[in-house]
């Protein structure tokens, strides 16, 4: 099963049940996969699950019963227990369209409301989103910071608060989660302060390493309030992060967006390349 299941992978970067995007070489990824399925079966985290460090167990499980090894694809399924909905994840070379969609559902029994499919070809439906997976090697950047970049937890609490700013912003998904841990945060996170309001951050700064030993950050976040952008500071404060990722020894980001997002423009601006994208079915028609 592992070894027809390593077959599908192509790329150096790609898409892995519950640790998402992932970078690995050939000779290390039947070991990742081997982790998953046994960390998954055992209810225990990845050592490869970035999502450790925001959880105290396990978001997202495979649910075996509802895998499918056929002749021409496997489809793994994982179950997420916040949304209740299964992502029904498709590897074969066969293009994903509704007749294809309704064969998997029947074969694993799993209604098409209670799912979500995610697929690594273009599919032939009505309904779906893009996804692209950056990678961008660490270098060191030349910048002029102006003092303008600090870490939140250095700064003054009543500067602390004004991060405030940044809550209710729709451009900025996933900032309230974020705020609402930040006093559990230990890795720094990059703050943007003008006038002595943070009207900017990025962060924290998770490191991991990957299978191949090198460290690694990903799943951050990301933002400049709305009225600052367009000025330069979202490049300031990106390549300040980049620079404190090089003194301490980050090989290499990931970072995931959807393709017709702004922030997907971004990253291709200050460098990051193209090393994979998905596709996820959420309305099948």
């Amino acid at each position: 099963m592992i070894t027809n299941w390593n077959k599908q992978f192509k790329k150096e970067v790609n898409y892995f049940p519950v640790i998402n995007a992932f970078c690995v070489s050939n000779n290390n990824r039947i070991k990742v996969l081997k982790d998953i399925l046994k960390s998954s079966e055992n209810n225990k985290f990845s050592k490869y699950d970035r999502k450790i460090v925001w959880f105290k167990n396990p978001s997202e499980k495979i649910a075996l019963k509802y895998c499918c090894f056929n002749s021409d694809y496997i489809v793994i399924t994982i179950f997420n227990k916040f949304s209740k909905k299964y992502n029904v994840i498709y590897y074969g070379k066969r293009v994903m369209n509704k007749e294809l969609v309704e064969e998997i559902l029947k074969k694993i029994k799993i209604h098409k409301k209670n799912s979500i499919i995610t697929c690594f070809n273009k599919p032939k439906v009505l309904n779906f989103e893009t996804f692209n997976i950056f990678k961008k090697e660490v270098k060191k950047c030349k910048i002029v910071d102006r003092g303008l970049i600090k870490e939140y937890l250095l700064l003054d609490k009543k500067i602390q608060k004004t991060i405030s700013n940044l809550k209710n912003q729709e451009s900025l998904e996933g900032f309230d989660f974020l705020m609402s841990k930040l006093k559990t945060i230990k890795n720094p996170v990059l703050c943007l302060v003008l006038n002595d309001q943070i009207q900017g951050l990025i962060g924290p700064m998770n490191i991991f390493k990957d299978a191949d030993n090198n460290k690694i950050v990903s799943a951050f976040y990301f933002g400049v309030s709305e009225k600052y952008r367009r000025q330069g500071y979202g490049e300031l404060l990106f390549e300040s992060f980049i620079n404190l990722c090089y003194f301490k020894g980050i090989k290499y980001f990931l970072v995931t967006n959807r393709e017709d997002s702004k922030a997907a423009m971004f990253y291709k601006k200050m460098g990051a390349k193209l090393g994979n994208k998905y596709y996820k079915i959420k309305n099948v028609s």
